[in-house]
């Protein structure tokens, strides 16, 4: 049997062989554009086949691969390359980082011809949407601070008011990059931010700046029951569509006092309001598409536009990692109390879900979005146990640690998964690990 190697990905690319430059320096480029990658020679695309390198041409492409990345590619970045073995078959890694002069092109094809991003599994010319954005960066400016043409007085006044305790002083609102200066006039004006979470309607300023809502009556996203376009400041947006998913996902009202009522959802509160806000603050602005909210009998579904901005290991979600694509909209989230501390979203929404015996929700990174999948169903379990602790069942019969290899052959995932998984149960309090590292064993509590 051939050895394999994982799928390509966002940062991942193969070749066999290269019988010429251009397409190495094409992926080069895409990579340096986005968040860096590698390009594993050696590897048949097809199948995923290691094939390996003969000595003569690992020594061609050594030589010849930097020199046609420094003639094809401007602003020039450098690759890095090294050879590896897998099994008995050399391979030449080339790793790219990600630029710091973006954007970069391919110099024969020009501006903006030349500039390839990296959608999915594929390296793409950008859109102009794209490319501004990569202007941006390259400039070292954020999409959420700059400045529209709108004033102060055109913004949710109450809604300031609240958010501040009172008016709110021209200090205050720059601090917070609500306002800006614009140049060479200094007329102060609203910035994308304050469009975003203080605008009554944003879309009429910012277009992309609205949320579509669907319920649909079966498992296809076919011929919806109920659509609705919201358009409003970012809490209240939130606020809105839970407003509209309570009906649907309550399955329990219970009134403890004269006005104080207690809900059980059939999917934690807490993790849709995290999802929402995660979709609206983190997506990419620069793409005209809508933040989607798709409802199903057996599940909620949130697209956001825009890749994770930063390299997300989705295997690991919830161990602290965090990027900002947006920084300005995420400090007023996190001024105003709706978001977790940096890193701890992710964490939320695993933990509520475990909590609530969901199944695990889903993270797909798609060529030019993410959606998030929460399930509504409940994982059958005996004794309320989770899904993953009935089934290590026999080993908490037994009293018996388990070790993460155990683990990972009951539970049938990777060994990184298997970790992640017996440390969601440490933190519900099923297990109590001991020792470190390799050597830790988990013990029923």
């Amino acid at each position: 049997m051939k050895e394999k190697v994982k799928r390509e990905g966002r940062q991942l690319e193969y070749k066999e062989l290269l019988s010429d430059y251009r397409s190495v320096c094409k992926t080069i480029v895409a990579f340096s554009n986005d968040i860096g990658g590698e390009i594993l020679v050696g590897v048949r695309d097809a199948d995923r086949s290691l094939v390996g390198l003969s000595e003569e041409r690992i020594e061609q492409y050594l030589e010849d691969i930097p020199k046609a990345a420094f003639d094809a590619i401007t602003p020039y970045c450098v690759p890095e390359l090294t050879t590896q073995w897998i099994g008995d078959k050399c391979l030449i890694r080339i790793r790219v980082h990600p630029g710091e002069r973006k954007p970069y092109l391919i110099k024969s094809e020009g501006t903006p011809k030349g500039v390839y991003v990296r959608i999915g599994a594929h390296s793409r010319r950008a859109t102009p949407e794209l490319y501004e954005d990569l202007l941006r960066q390259g400039a070292r400016r954020r999409w959420d601070e700059e400045a529209t043409d709108i004033g102060v007085s055109e913004l949710d006044q109450t809604l300031l008011r609240t958010y501040y305790n009172g008016p709110p002083d021209s200090s205050s609102l720059q601090a917070d990059h609500v306002i800006a200066l614009t140049q060479p006039s200094a007329q102060v004006k609203v910035t994308h931010a304050g469009v975003v979470f203080f605008h009554p309607r944003p879309s009429d300023v910012l277009p992309q700046c609205e949320l579509l809502y669907s319920e649909f009556g079966g498992e296809a996203p076919t011929d919806p029951v109920r659509t609705i376009d919201v358009s409003a400041p970012l809490p209240v947006t939130v606020n809105r569509v839970v407003e509209l998913l309570k009906s649907h996902l309550i399955e329990k009202e219970e009134v403890t006092g004269v006005v104080r009522r207690q809900s059980q959802w059939a999917i934690p509160e807490r993790a849709v309001r995290e999802v929402l806000l995660n979709a609206l603050i983190h997506r990419m602005y620069a793409i005209a598409s809508a933040v989607k909210v798709a409802l199903f009998p057996d599940r909620l579904e949130v697209f956001s536009p825009g890749n994770f901005p930063g390299p997300i290991d989705l295997e690991h979600l919830g161990n602290g990692v965090s990027y900002a694509r947006n920084p300005r909209l995420r400090h007023l989230a996190r001024k105003a109390g709706l978001v977790e501390k940096r890193g701890l979203g992710f964490r939320l929404i695993l933990d509520s879900c475990l909590e609530n015996r969901n199944r695990r929700p889903v993270f797909v990174e798609g060529g030019d979005y993410v959606k998030v999948t929460l399930f509504r169903g409940r994982e059958e379990a005996t004794d309320g146990l989770p899904e993953d602790a009935e089934a290590l069942q026999p080993y908490r019969d037994r009293n018996h640690p388990i070790k993460t290899g155990e683990a990972r052959e009951i539970l049938g995932v990777s060994i990184n998964t298997a970790r992640s998984r017996l440390k969601d149960l440490v933190r519900l309090g099923y297990l109590q690990p001991r020792g470190k590292g390799r050597a830790t064993t988990y013990h029923w509590t």
